[in-house]
């Protein structure tokens, strides 16, 4: 299967961005937090994402704050699915970059 993007608003009114065999990038859900503040409290993932891990109420704030029913189009940090466990693994996006008209991947 090949993989393809879609755009689609499902009855939650979470938006699927893209698609894969292996994954699902959407929109972030209420049932994504706990793994997002596992993900954003863990030393060694956070080392490779921007340094020092976050604390729980940091990561839980930021949630709530900037990922929770986001992105709503094409640009932004999606959650990040593995489809057939349909368990949240972590997000990734396009982000602003400091230059005028520019972007960059966003983890």
């Amino acid at each position: 299967m090949q993989a393809e993007a879609v755009i689609q608003f499902l009855f939650t009114g979470t938006v699927v961005f893209f698609e894969t065999t292996r994954l699902l990038f959407r929109s972030h859900e209420g049932r994504d937090e706990e793994e997002f503040i596992r993900v954003h409290t863990d030393p060694e993932v956070r080392r490779y994402v921007s340094g020092q891990a976050w604390s729980a109420e940091k990561a839980r704030s930021r949630f709530r704050s900037q990922h929770l029913g986001k992105p709503s189009r094409t640009y932004g940090s999606w959650a990040t699915i593995l489809k057939h466990e349909q368990k949240y693994v972590g997000c990734c996006g396009r982000r602003a970059a400091r230059e005028a008209n520019a972007t960059h991947l966003a983890c």
